[in-house]
């Protein structure tokens, strides 16, 4: 007998209003992705290195025109 599950796409106000209830918290390792609520996984060696890659390349063409943020909310 096959099942039918009915998946419900979140949206950004949805998962805004989870965190303002207290379904989700804080300190919670989780991401809204393409309307699902995914655990975030740790960054690895590979990641962090790329990040870094990527800001001194960014910083040296942007120079003083803009700020280069890496990682923070928006």
């Amino acid at each position: 007998m096959a099942i039918n599950i009915t998946r419900w796409q979140f949206t950004v106000a949805d998962y805004t209003r989870m965190r303002e209830v207290g379904i989700l918290h804080e300190n919670d390792r989780v991401e809204l992705l393409d309307g699902e609520v995914r655990p975030m996984h740790p960054i690895g060696p590979f990641h962090t290195a790329l990040v870094n890659l990527l800001v001194v390349l960014f910083t040296r063409q942007i120079g003083d025109r803009a700020i280069v943020s890496v990682q923070n909310p928006i």
